[in-house]
This record gives structure tokens, C-alpha cells and sequence, in this order.
């Protein structure tokens, strides 16, 4: 169970990183995993920052029927976006912190934040749309746990029937044995 814990963290990371859903790194580096013993045999858990939730479901937008645009989007994002449970304009996500969009910009260095002699320039309108198409349009979900556990899932369900089966017959013979 830890080689499998193991290698779907290091394919959740992956799966970050080609999105290029690492501007400060910290949801990367926050992914861990624990294989836990239980009454019942081991049980695999997967630990990550508090928003991993959001970046992998995504955020409808306030405006209803209007998915994100993103070229780069696959169509089982999009479907997955119209299901997500995560909506701004509601009461948990009245708005979107333009704090957070300011500080992402800096680190990704969004086009317009500085000009051609690199001096900074005055990114607030910049910040404004940027919030306001968030809240509006949504965010797009990366699905970085749903297509690596998936796509694992498939690869090892060998394995994970075998380890079944020998968890129940060691439970089996624990109750036979007393």
C-alpha cells in the first residue's frame, strides 16, 4: 500500500505541474501520504492543503451557464466543472480576494505587470478583471486526484483484489482462531 500511496502522490505532483498549478508551490509540497493499520486491515490516506479541493473540483462562477474559458481545457473538466459542489456568489464565496489574485500575479508575473524598462506598473485594474472574470466564469477543475486515482485504480486493480483477499482471510482465521 505505501508503493501505491507513494506513486499517486508523486503523480498528483505531476499532474500540478503540467497544469502549471504551482505558482508559490505550496499545494505541491503539501501532498503526503499515511497508510494507517485498522481493526479491518490498512487503509490508505492522502493529506494536502485545505484548497486542493477547490483546485481539483474547481468553482462555478456566479453567472449561471457560463463555463471558464480556457482553450486548454479537456471535456472532462468542463463536465466536471458544471458538477462541482464549489460556487462563487453563494454564501461561502461571496467574492474572490483580489489579495490572492494580486499576490498570484506577482508570482506567475502576468503580462502588464511591469513595462518595457521593468518598472512596476500599476496592476490594480489588471487585478479587478481578473477577480471579476473569476467570480463570473469560475475556475476550471484540474482533476489532479480524480485522473491519477483513476487511472491507478485501473492500473492496480490486481492488486488491490489480491491484498483484499488476503485482508479477509487473515480477518477469516483471526475469528477462527479467537
Amino acid at each position: 500500500m505505501d508503493r501505491i500511496g507513494a506513486e499517486l502522490t508523486r503523480r498528483y505532483r505531476i499532474s500540478l505541474t503540467k497544469q502549471g498549478k504551482n505558482a508559490s508551490g505550496n499545494l505541491n509540497r503539501s501532498i503526503r501520504h499515511r497508510v494507517i493499520q485498522t481493526d479491518y486491515g490498512v487503509e490508505l490516506v492522502h493529506e494536502m492543503a485545505a484548497y486542493a479541493d477547490f483546485v481539483n473540483k474547481g468553482v462555478q462562477g456566479a453567472q449561471e451557464n457560463k463555463a471558464p474559458k480556457k482553450s486548454n481545457a479537456q471535456s472532462d473538466q468542463l463536465a466536471a466543472w458544471g458538477d462541482s459542489p464549489y460556487r462563487f456568489g453563494k454564501s461561502k464565496f461571496p467574492s474572490v480576494p483580489a489579495g490572492k489574485i494580486d499576490a498570484w500575479a506577482v508570482k506567475k508575473n502576468v503580462e502588464g505587470t511591469r513595462d518595457e524598462s521593468g518598472r512596476f506598473t500599476p496592476r490594480k485594474g489588471m487585478i479587478r478583471a481578473i477577480s471579476r472574470s473569476i467570480y463570473r466564469r469560475g475556475l476550471v477543475p484540474s482533476l489532479f486526484i480524480d485522473r491519477p486515482y483513476n487511472r491507478m485504480k485501473k492500473q492496480n486493480l490486481r492488486t488491490i483484489a489480491q491484498a483484499v483477499a488476503k485482508d479477509a482471510l487473515d480477518y477469516v482465521r483471526l475469528i477462527i482462531e479467537g
